[in-house]
């Protein structure tokens, strides 16, 4: 149903040069989580030989820091190119169309921090844009289908393995054994880097497909 007190649309704004940014962003943190899982033997038995050089544990503590040095920022970046990213297309499917989203602006960025929610609201908020970034509104299939993209699912479900199901998973049968860190990464951790390429990659064509829809519509009003 229309809302007839929303504010009037705004003019639609570019987001080719934000879509470059999230994929370039996502190829660099899917790009150092790969370095990592196939130099960690390498990095741990480094390790290993700091520590007895030194005579203490705390440099091996210390040194073992630095992976998340790299990987931490490098996600941090993409899901801060995302987010943005996120915020300009949510910001033109309002002015596309008048019906009002199911979640508010804020849950863009609160929806991905609050616990238990965070495994749906982000979806959601990614369904209503590629939605009402249709011409028809009806994401490109049948009304009743609103919103039920399987690109979109697909993404989804790689991204909660990657993120939060595998990850515990490994945690849950991480050993403090050092042979078992130098003899390579667990079948845990190849498949939670497989899952993270698949959302990386998903992610991408959500990013892709969601851009041209908007981008076709703005062309129009560039004339």
């Amino acid at each position: 149903m229309i809302d007839p007190f929303l504010p009037p649309p705004r003019p639609l704004r570019p987001v080719r040069g934000m879509a470059v940014a999230v994929l370039v962003t996502l190829g660099v943190a899917v790009l150092a989580q790969v370095v990592w899982l196939l130099a960690e033997p390498a990095f741990f038995a480094k390790l290993i030989a700091i520590a007895e050089e030194s005579g203490t544990e705390g440099a091996f503590a210390l040194v073992a820091l630095v992976p998340f040095a790299v990987l931490l920022p490098a996600q941090f970046v993409a899901a801060v190119a995302f987010v943005l990213w996120l915020i300009r297309v949510r910001l033109n499917a309002e002015s596309l169309s008048r019906v009002p989203h199911r979640w508010s602006k804020i849950f863009i960025v609160l929806g991905w921090l609050l616990p238990v929610v965070n495994w749906w609201i982000p979806k959601q908020i990614v369904d209503d844009v590629w939605v009402f970034s249709w011409p028809d509104g009806t994401g490109g299939g049948p009304t009743v289908r609103r919103g039920r993209s399987p690109l979109i699912w697909a993404w989804w479900m790689s991204w909660l393995l990657a993120f939060w199901v595998l990850p515990v998973a490994s945690r849950a049968l991480a050993s403090d054994e050092i042979e078992e860190l130098l003899e390579g990464p667990s079948a845990v951790d190849v498949a939670t880097l497989a899952c993270t390429v698949m959302a990386a990659v998903l992610a991408g064509m959500v990013v892709l497909r969601i851009t041209r829809l908007q981008e076709s519509r703005l062309a129009p009003s560039r004339g």
